[in-house]
């Protein structure tokens, strides 16, 4: 995980009832998310996809309703789809990057909805 976390400052954790995904908008299931959240954003910026998909899988579980969760595991096995491929060397490269990216959007809009 390495020494980026330690710069994370802790600022304020804004209480949202909503996280806009997707044109719906899944509630959390109770109480503020943890300060992870900006680790999850600096993880998506640092191109370290796995690494924001395991905290959000670790830390914010509880604090998802079911319909979040869904969302994030289904981008969790498309992550885990991708990941094959590239190993495969089914994909192109641009297209692996395309889809990566989309999947770092679907997860940084599913946390949207939090300041952390």
């Amino acid at each position: 995980m390495g020494d980026n976390f330690s710069d994370i400052h802790n600022s304020e954790i804004t209480n949202r009832s909503e996280i806009h995904y997707h044109g719906h908008a899944p509630r959390k299931a109770s109480g503020q998310p943890p300060m992870v959240l900006n680790e999850i954003r600096a993880c998506i910026q640092r191109g370290d996809l796995e690494s924001a998909l395991d905290m959000a899988d670790d830390f914010l579980t509880g604090y998802l309703d079911q319909e979040a969760l869904n969302a994030l595991a289904i981008i969790r096995g498309e992550f885990v789809r991708l990941s094959r491929q590239v190993i495969k060397n089914t994909i192109p490269d641009e297209v692996a990057k395309r889809e990566t990216n989309a999947l770092a959007d679907r997860l940084l809009n599913l946390i949207g909805g939090w300041k952390g």
